[in-house]
This record gives structure tokens, sequence and C-alpha cells, in this order.
């Protein structure tokens, strides 16, 4: 995190007068979004790992996706900085609701097709 605030402080030095406080938030910007990209990859793959396809029980996939998404807001908690108004956590949840969806409503929509074709 250091590195980055330095990095950050020695661009802003190269376009102009640098900022501490702009670098800070520059620095919290980018490491808050990389902290929900890491955090949105392990709901996804801890859910690719603990469903068992087709999903029939609605119960099931809950407790799944709860408990892959406490484990994907642990990850990004240890790893974000400065996210006091919950921007980036807040997208991480989005994020994780359309994962959700796009592993649960294929295998429905399957399902409502084959009841119609058969």
């Amino acid at each position: 995190m250091l590195g980055s605030l330095v990095e950050v402080y020695v661009e802003q030095m190269k376009t102009g007068v640098p900022y501490v406080e702009n670098a800070v938030e520059t620095m919290a910007r980018l490491e808050n979004s990389q902290a929900k990209d890491e955090a949105s990859a392990l709901y996804y793959a801890l859910m690719l790992e603990s469903l068992k396809m087709p999903v029939d029980d609605d119960a099931a996939f809950s407790r799944c996706h709860n408990t892959c998404l406490q484990r994907a807001i642990d990850l990004f908690l240890s790893k974000a900085v400065f996210d006091n108004d919950h921007t980036f956590q807040r997208q991480m949840n989005v994020s994780a609701l359309f994962m959700a969806l796009d592993l649960l409503l294929p295998d429905r929509v399957k399902k409502e097709f084959m009841r119609f074709t058969i």
C-alpha cells in the first residue's frame, strides 16, 4: 500500500504540484478497486466450487450464496482502505448478486424451456 502511495505521489509530481491528500485518495481508489475485483473473483470461484448443478433447492442456493458472499466480504475488508462510505463494498456486493443470478438463471431457464418443448 505504501508503495502504491509513493507511485501515485511521484506521478503527481510529474504533472504539477502534488498533494498528499490527492495521492491518498487515488491510492485508496486503486487499492479498493483491486480488493473489489479479488473479492468478486473469490465469490465466483467459491460458488462454482460449492454448487452442485442443477440447483433445485432455493434454500441450499441461498445458504451457499451467503457463505461465499461472507468470505468475499471478509477478503475485501482485509484489503480495502478508506472505503468509509462503502462504495467499493457495495459494488462488490452487486457484482456477487449478478454472478449468483448468472449461475442460477440459466439452469432455471433451461428447465422451463425443456418443460415446454417436451
